[in-house]
């Protein structure tokens, strides 16, 4: 369920973006606005994640970071420059053509209302931020095994039996590969 109300969340805010950049070409058509350099990665960057959402879907974060580059104005998605005090609009010869990051208010305000209806998102991204990805966290694991099967397999069945007496008190890579050790060499230590 949760899978699915994500993606029409990503799919509703990809479309305002679809919506502004379109609104920005037309006002650049008609109304004599230059684009910006920021207006053209944010076009580029938006197609990639269009792109990415309707045959890859392996970018879970795509959106969100979206959010983040527009938040302070990275990337832009209309003709207009929104930032705290201040509209810019970019009129053919005028020397201003990149938008200078700041916090863009409308930027902010979407963003908010994604974190309120997605905050999975947030809480997945701080997982793995401070964790790793789950490929990450595997191969620590199986190498956090394969150290402590190394190092008690070189014991002796009697050196074991002291290890197995604090089996609690060591990690979990060391608590598998004892397990381990004790069906491998039928020691019967552990009580499961």
């Amino acid at each position: 369920m949760y899978m699915k109300t994500k993606k029409y969340i990503d799919i509703i805010y990809l479309l305002v973006m679809g919506y502004l950049i379109s609104v920005g070409i037309f006002k650049h058509f008609y109304d004599n606005n230059i684009l910006s350099l920021n207006f053209y990665i944010g076009v580029t960057v938006w197609l990639y994640v269009v792109y990415d959402l309707l045959f890859n879907r392996k970018g879970k974060f795509l959106v969100f970071y979206l959010l983040i580059l527009g938040l302070f104005n990275v990337v832009v998605f209309s003709a207009y420059l929104f930032s705290f005090g201040s509209v810019y609009y970019i009129y053919k010869g005028d020397n201003l053509v990149i938008a200078f990051p700041g916090i863009n208010p409308f930027f902010l305000l979407i963003t908010l209302i994604y974190f309120v209806f997605n905050s999975k998102v947030l809480i997945d991204l701080y997982y793995r931020l401070m964790n790793g990805s789950d490929a990450e966290i595997l191969l620590k694991m199986e190498s956090g095994v394969k150290f402590y099967y190394e190092k008690f397999n070189s014991y002796s069945s009697e050196s074991l039996k002291d290890v197995y007496k604090i089996y609690n008190e060591y990690p979990d890579e060391a608590q598998i590969a004892l397990k381990k050790i004790n069906k491998e060499r039928y020691l019967n230590y552990l009580d499961f």
